[in-house]
């Protein structure tokens, strides 16, 4: 049954066209009456360009001009949005990957900076009297930020002291 019902709308649907065709073909040989029946029973068949250039009868081209405008210009709308949004997706596409470039350099230069810190310690360290005594009091933040080392060991005489040492030297 519901194969019936397929074959039978299927069948419908072919007839309809024949039909629509025959108007067409009337109305292109010059049947007004044709025309005027085509375009009271049949609007749907017009509704794109390419349906409307089947029709060669003036009565119809002239009836048809506007809506060719119109659909022009609704294509040429839509192709100067597709052309904006595709500029507005290539300039977001640049600046994401322009701080991405900024983000990796401010990752160098951090990773420089703490490299240099960690090199300017084991330096500070070994020339120490007691390397053992060493102790940083500053965290590693501070000390990438501003290059000074606060820190406190002990002295010849035992005793602790604190003191800085600029790495940025």
């Amino acid at each position: 049954i519901p194969a019936g019902f397929l074959l039978f709308f299927i069948g419908i649907g072919i007839l309809a066209q024949k039909d629509i065709d025959n108007l067409i073909d009337a109305c292109n040989n010059g049947s007004i009456e044709k025309c005027k029946e085509l375009e009271d029973s049949y609007t749907t068949p017009f509704d794109s360009k390419k349906d409307r250039a089947k029709i060669t009868n003036p009565y119809f081209k002239e009836k048809f001009k506007k809506l060719d405008a119109i659909e022009d210009a609704l294509e040429k709308k839509k192709a100067e949005e597709q052309i904006k949004r595709d500029a507005e997706r290539e300039a977001l596409e640049k600046k994401k990957a322009e701080e991405q470039i900024k983000r990796a350099e401010e990752q160098k230069r951090y990773e420089a900076q703490f490299n240099k810190i960690i090199l300017c310690k084991m330096l500070l360290q070994e020339n120490l009297k007691d390397p053992s005594s060493f102790k940083e009091l500053n965290n590693i933040t501070e000390q990438i930020r501003t290059g000074i080392i606060r820190y406190s060991a002990t002295n010849s005489f035992g005793g602790r002291i604190q003191s800085t040492f600029d790495c940025n030297q």
